[in-house]
């Protein structure tokens, strides 16, 4: 029952993980279309609303800025998927011990700082952020240029979408702030199942409040990032008060964006190498040196403590132990004269029983003996009647085959007769 259960809840698992990545992308393509539908055609919610007309110019402007924000949004979300994070492929070497690097049960490996283990994607992951659930993959060393492109990319996008539906909430709050047009903002979906709004209404009021609402989910999401990033730090590394990998405004922005940090936002098609390897990273001093040296004192100072109490332990288990030594030593003298006595009573007791032994033997080697040139004999008289049989059986088939001539011969001999008798009556 368990082990179908773990099945059922694996296949679950599996069949659930890409859905975010699925959704993201239909809402992506949705809200393209419908922005795209905004631009070329009308908007209206009601009959005798009517948008001002926009110029081919204007329109063709329009649609170039639309889909070469979503252009950017396919191609870093495919390069961040493309771009695996981990330490697979990476030689990290043997200096790892010396270096004080922890150490992963599950990957069997030493880790560099800012590296940690994702139980999601199984493996360790360079100066990890942390696991993005809408791509199904985490952030790290190789591929957070690529995530943050993304995120500039939907959230400039979703703003650019929330704008051109601003025609639709007025529309919508055209006839002042009503239960249907509250309603219709904050639940569409049951509007439309009880037939109080149109298909057509429903589609621009969903995707209008997709749009607000994903604007401001991502604005939440970019801006905590840029100052990460701008920190010079990961998400684990958000509350801890030291910024010891802060390199400055232009050295974070080299480190996270690379080298060509002020063109690559432009397209992910930009080469921009990274300035490090994700394994060895730079350490400033200039952070409250005095407070950090304080923490490490410390910490020295704790573990200071507990090796005098791991000390003392040691020296209890240590006099325990001689005490137990002398008892063991005591106790294995006296066993040792019990076996010496319990040898010397065997010893006695074998020269004991040893004569009528000797006795028993030489008759039961006797009776064996008799019973062996028995068994010879009877043998030797059972080959001998084999051999009779055999000979009296030959002599059987050749009388046998004697007899078959006779046979034969008196066949032959009634049947000329039976020749001459119809000769003789003719």
């Amino acid at each position: 029952m368990t082990s179908f259960a773990s099945q059922v809840f694996l296949r679950v698992d599996k069949f659930c993980r890409p859905l975010p990545m699925v959704l993201n992308t239909f809402l992506v393509f949705s809200i393209t279309a419908e922005v795209s539908y905004l631009v070329l055609v009308e908007a209206p919610l009601e009959a005798d609303q009517k948008k001002t007309v926009w110029s081919a110019c204007w329109k063709a402007f329009h649609l170039l800025v639309q889909y070469f924000m979503l252009g950017n949004i396919c191609w870093n979300a495919l390069l961040f998927l493309r771009t695996s994070p981990s330490i697979k492929g990476v030689f990290l070497g043997g200096e790892g011990m010396g270096q004080g690097w922890r150490y992963c049960y599950t990957c069997e490996t030493h880790t560099p700082p800012r590296c940690s283990h994702c139980y999601d994607c199984k493996v360790c992951v360079l100066r990890r952020d942390h696991h993005c659930v809408f791509f199904g993959q985490c952030v790290g060393f190789r591929n957070y240029r690529y995530f943050l492109s993304c995120l500039l990319f939907m959230w400039s996008g979703l703003l650019y979408a929330t704008l051109m539906n601003a025609e639709v909430f007025i529309v919508i709050l055209k006839e002042g702030v009503t239960m249907h047009s509250v309603l219709l903002l904050i639940i569409p979906w049951i509007m439309l199942v009880s037939g109080q709004v149109t298909a057509h209404a429903f589609a621009f009021a969903f995707i209008a409040d997709t749009c607000i609402v994903g604007f401001l989910l991502v604005s939440a999401f970019f801006f905590f990032h840029l100052i990460l990033m701008l920190r010079g730090q990961t998400t684990r590394e958000w509350y801890s008060t030291r910024r010891p990998y802060s390199l400055g405004l232009r050295g974070n922005l080299r480190h996270a964006l690379g080298l060509r940090w002020y063109l690559c936002w432009l397209c992910p098609l930009i080469p921009s190498p990274l300035p490090g390897d994700g394994i060895n990273f730079q350490v400033t001093g200039l952070l409250e040196p005095t407070r950090m040296l304080k923490e490490k004192i410390a910490e020295l100072d704790y573990s200071l403590n507990q090796q005098k109490d791991l000390t003392t332990k040691m020296r209890h288990w240590l006099d325990v132990a001689d005490d137990d030594v002398a008892l063991l030593r005591s106790e294995n003298s006296t066993l040792k004269e019990k076996v010496k006595a319990l040898e010397k009573v065997i010893s006695e007791a074998q020269k004991v029983e040893a004569e009528p032994c000797k006795g028993l033997l030489a008759d039961d080697l006797g009776v064996k003996t008799f019973r062996e040139n028995k068994i010879q004999e009877l043998l030797k008289n059972l080959q001998q009647e084999r051999d009779r049989d055999h000979i009296i059986f030959s002599k059987l088939r050749a009388e046998f085959q004697t007899l078959e001539y006779f046979r034969l011969t008196n066949k032959e001999l009634n049947e000329k007769l039976e020749g001459r008798l119809d000769e003789a009556s003719l």
